[in-house]
């Protein structure tokens, strides 16, 4: 039998002891990997929701539900019914391969990802109903049947255990959950962005009647933006009409919170869900831990600019919706306007390896590839290469490039947060920039104190980052302060709560 071992977080403050919460997701807390000597290994997966609900673990004990996604999970769930580490405890469920792969590779990802983000012309193939609805029967409702049922064991022995339900995967989850545990207090969080109603047109109407149903088994239903809020209660009105009433909260505005009632019935503390406004965020202990652990001081130590070199970042997966190309051609274009900046600036892009298997990601790379190619090519230097590309997961690179940018671009088509703003906000040392798309949820916040960009404008975005890079010394520190106060407005422990 193979044992395992974790390599550690940086990350250890003192816990409360408090009741467990039970937290349901795709990917866990740990991602594992076989080592040399057959040890399973286990280190901190990597993702903004990893990272939040690694910080929420400092605060109160948790039951993880998670799926097991690499034959290495698959290994681990097989060995332990669960693994602790910290005040967390993981229980990976395998599901049957073909479950699994219809699932999230053929449902959750690409259709309600690229759905959602409003970019359902990026599929590469048009997918007939008879094959949507396969998926969906076969893959998606069996793998929220199967989770669903994992959570209710783990949870079986407490009265009202509290549980959170996280993103696009398990939309159906609440209500199943909610008929094994009728007393169960239920949240469910959608990372990304909601789309108009029509949006949905593209699935059979019966599978968004039963997406909508799922979600409204919580008690309280979350989104990024308050634009996401009135996007599903206009959905709802489309695919349910009069069998869901919504009805302000007392001293609430109308886009923060609602309470909705799933069959049309009168309004009580049991039978509706309040649907909510709430934008996650980022623990800067935490960031900071991980910028100021061992493992990043070498990165720090390379990422150190001479002779006045200015370094524009990016840090993203590599993904069809953050627009990492349109990125590359907006920098190519401020050399072609300011030639007096050839040389004196850099782009450093780390881009995280995301579902290589689907070709809409596979084109987005080429993509980025040849856009980045494009601008070496034309505007390189003895010395001096525009663009380098740093194509791994490794939090403390990314850590480290965070610290160190004049400039971070986050351009993306549709985001619902892109947490990568609020962590750059946290930790850059040198009064950076943020260029920031006004698709990304963390406009809304941050709007104010970042230059702000239509995704699809190359030449927008050019006039941004050389903004950005010749702005005065007394406006960059301004701006910068601004960010960081936004960002530190808010807490984990206040979205929690």
């Amino acid at each position: 039998m193979l044992s395992w071992r974790a390599r550690k977080d940086p990350a250890a403050p003192a816990s409360r002891n408090e009741r467990p919460l039970y937290v349901l997701s795709q990917r866990g807390p740990l991602s594992f990997d076989v080592d040399e000597e057959g040890m399973l290994q286990a280190s901190p997966a990597g993702g903004g929701l990893a990272s939040a609900f690694g910080t929420i673990a400092e605060l109160r004990p948790l039951h993880w539900i998670a799926v097991a996604v690499s034959d290495a999970d698959r290994l681990a769930a097989s060995q332990n019914e669960s693994i602790r580490t910290g005040q967390t405890e993981l229980h990976l469920v395998a599901l049957p391969p073909a479950v699994e792969r219809l699932h999230y590779w053929a449902f959750a990802n690409p259709l309600l990802w690229l759905i959602q983000h409003g970019l359902s012309d990026r599929l590469v193939r048009p997918r007939s109903w008879r094959a949507i609805a396969r998926a969906w029967s076969n893959g998606y409702e069996p793998a929220n049947a199967a989770m669903a049922q994992r959570v209710a064991e783990v949870a079986s022995n407490e009265e009202e255990p509290v549980i959170l339900v996280q993103d696009y995967h398990f939309y159906l989850a609440p209500r199943m959950i909610r008929e094994a545990l009728p007393k169960a207090r239920i949240a469910h969080f959608v990372h990304i962005p909601w789309p108009e109603p029509d949006a949905w047109a593209m699935l059979p109407r019966a599978i968004v009647e039963q997406i909508l149903d799922g979600l409204l088994g919580a008690d309280v239903l979350g989104f990024q933006t308050t634009g996401d809020v009135e996007r599903f209660l206009a959905t709802c009105r489309a695919y349910r009409g009069d069998r869901t009433q919504p009805s302000m909260v007392e001293g609430s505005e109308l886009t923060r919170e609602m309470l909705l009632t799933a069959d049309g019935s009168k309004l009580t503390a049991d039978r509706s869900t309040l649907v909510g406004h709430f934008p996650i965020t980022v623990d800067a202990k935490h960031l900071k831990s991980w910028a100021e652990a061992p493992e990043a001081q070498p990165y720090h130590r390379a990422l150190k600019a001479e002779n006045g070199m200015q370094t524009i970042v990016r840090v993203d997966r590599l993904d069809p919706t953050k627009n990492i190309a349109a990125g590359f051609e907006a920098y190519g274009l401020m050399l072609e306007h300011r030639p007096d900046l050839r040389g004196k600036v850099r782009f450093l892009a780390h881009l995280v390896p995301s579902r290589a298997e689907l070709a809409e990601y596979q084109i987005a790379r080429r993509e980025a590839l040849a856009a980045a190619n494009a601008v070496n090519e034309r505007f390189g230097l003895p010395g001096w290469r525009p663009i380098q590309i740093l194509y791994e997961e490794n939090r403390p690179l990314a850590s480290a490039l965070l610290s160190h940018y004049d400039a971070l671009l986050v351009n993306s088509l549709a985001d619902g947060m892109h947490l990568v703003a609020k962590e750059g906000a946290v930790l850059n040392q040198h009064d950076g920039l943020l260029v920031l798309s006004r698709r990304a949820g963390a406009w809304e916040e941050l709007g104010p104190w970042a230059l702000g960009v239509d995704p699809t404008d190359i030449k927008g975005t050019a006039q941004a980052l050389e903004a950005a890079l010749t702005m005065s010394a007394a406006d960059r520190r301004r701006m910068a302060k601004g960010l960081h106060e936004a960002v530190q407005r808010s807490s984990l422990q206040d979205w929690l709560d």
